[in-house]
């Protein structure tokens, strides 16, 4: 199973789905570089950038998947249909709005990560198989970071007994909207299966445990501070009644979403959500906490860095966190969203033409140019780079300062930015042709937590984009930064 928390997003898995499995665009660019040896030292570094494409919309392509306006159906409470006529698939999702962040004292012990683990392989009264084994013919898979857990199953839509299945499901997590049961000997495995998964991910490479450090220096007091997963204490110290509390906390009706994506009729989703889902409590969720806590951050620089025989490509990342007014939340979104289209570009101006391919280029690639909203009241503003042969570490760290600090004070003019909101319309239109995409960007949005109903009105937001509102974001961007600096290099042995 896996881990994750808008630094470090886990997902369990069985068969091949990804944690959360639509064909996104973005994602797959960002897979493809993860695989690339040349940006391999930089894998955690992408890895951070598809979570936070991945839960929050925020970039270019992303936005263009946010807003296939009547993709979605609502057809009972709290389930959604997603009709995908060539899909040859169904795949169901369970979402619950709830995290890491939201255990107990906004510890982020790991308990929210374990129960998604014990939930897959647990067997309550009557199931004689895990959900894992569910179906032969399909795959499994679950993922959890600091805002959110997901579960997911996808079979072929030819299934003779699909009705079966959609039943099968809804009345699985019925029943673990309510509780769970797993034996000691389980529970001990998957503890132990979490140890591992930490290792494996975290502790057995040399780029980890320094964005670990980066991540606790810049959200310093927040409970974003920490990972998904845990510390080998705390996952060494989990237990079955932890996690049951967590559930019934936060694993009510009314906390979480079903998605339904594929070739069937909106009539059968309904008819076998509300066999199981009708007699279930309506209860509220408790005030979740952390949302409303602002992030104190004062004006500092701290440089981290590596050396390691197992890297093989210097590097330099500058990350900047600031504290800043939000109105309107998703109007913010909006605005930085038309700003990392900017980034992410080639356009003159944007850090790829001033670093990479500039008279005196200092990078031969960049490894991540990037503004995103990660805690509520702030944001964080990511650029870095491979030096180009001839350059030291310490130029392309002194170009990046300087490209930022450029950047904040010159902005965006008007004609780039008409230029992004046509490039904004393209993509939507080509989003309403893929409804594949459709479910990754309700997941994004509604774990903002966004309210659905402004969703449909995303492409207005965006067209309606102001220069002086980006002018006053980059303001703030320039203003009381706490910068990290994060230098990888190989081992000079």
């Amino acid at each position: 199973m896996a881990v994750s928390n808008e630094r470090d997003a886990t997902s369990s898995s069985v068969a091949t789905e990804g944690a959360n499995a639509a064909p996104d665009p973005m994602a797959k660019l960002l897979a493809k570089l993860l695989k690339d040896p040349q940006f391999r030292p930089m894998r955690h570094k992408f890895q951070r950038l598809m979570l936070m494409h991945t839960l929050f919309g925020c970039f270019l392509l992303a936005a263009a998947s946010v807003t296939v306006q009547a993709q979605e159906k609502l057809v009972t409470d709290r389930v959604f249909y997603i009709h995908a006529p060539k899909s040859t698939s169904v795949q169901f999702q369970m979402i619950v709005l709830a995290g890491s962040a939201d255990e107990t004292n906004m510890a982020q012990l790991g308990i929210a990560h374990y129960l998604e683990h014990v939930v897959l392989v647990g067997r309550n009264e009557g199931q004689a198989e895990t959900a894992f084994k569910f179906f032969a013919d399909g795959s499994s898979n679950g993922w959890t970071n600091a805002r959110a857990t997901g579960y997911i199953h996808r079979f072929p839509a030819n299934a003779p007994d699909l009705t079966d299945r959609l039943d099968r499901l809804f009345k699985f997590y019925t029943e673990r909207l309510t509780d769970f049961a797993i034996t000691e000997a389980d529970a001990t495995r998957e503890r132990n299966v979490v140890r591992q998964e930490h290792d494996w991910r975290y502790a057995s490479n040399p780029f980890d445990a320094v964005w670990q450090e980066v991540t606790r220096y810049s959200y310093a007091g927040h409970p974003f501070e920490n990972w998904t997963i845990g510390t080998p204490q705390t996952i060494g110290a989990f237990t079955v009644e932890e996690a049951r509390t967590f559930l019934r906390r936060w694993y009510r009706k009314a906390n979480v979403y079903f998605i339904v994506t594929g070739p069937l009729a909106p009539e059968q989703v309904k008819a076998s959500a509300e066999k199981f889902l009708a007699a279930l409590d309506a209860a509220q969720p408790p005030i979740r906490t952390w949302p409303t806590l602002r992030l104190a951050v004062k004006p500092e620089t701290r440089v981290f860095s590596k050396q390691d025989k197992r890297i093989t490509t210097p590097s330099v990342s500058l990350s900047s966190v600031v504290s800043t007014f939000e109105a309107d939340p998703v109007r913010q979104a909006a605005v930085v969203a038309v700003i990392n289209g900017f980034l992410s570009s080639k356009l003159s101006g944007s850090p790829h033409s001033a670093l990479v391919e500039g008279d005196s280029p200092v990078a031969a690639a960049l490894n991540g140019a990037s503004l995103w909203r990660n805690v509520p009241g702030t944001l964080a503003l990511s650029l870095g780079a491979i030096p180009e042969e001839g350059r030291t570490l310490d130029e392309v760290r002194k170009a990046l300062v300087a490209y930022r600090e450029a950047f904040l004070k010159r902005g965006i003019d008007a004609p780039t930015l008409e230029r992004l909101k046509k490039r904004y319309a393209r993509d939507l239109q080509r989003g309403l042709e893929e409804p594949e995409n459709a479910p990754q960007r309700l997941i994004n949005w509604l774990t903002m937590p966004f309210p659905h109903d402004a969703l449909k009105e995303w492409p207005a937001t965006i067209a309606s984009v102001r220069l002086d509102e980006i002018e006053a974001t980059l303001k703030a961007l320039a203003s009381g930064q706490r910068d990290a600096v994060v230098i990888f290099e190989p081992n000079a042995e």
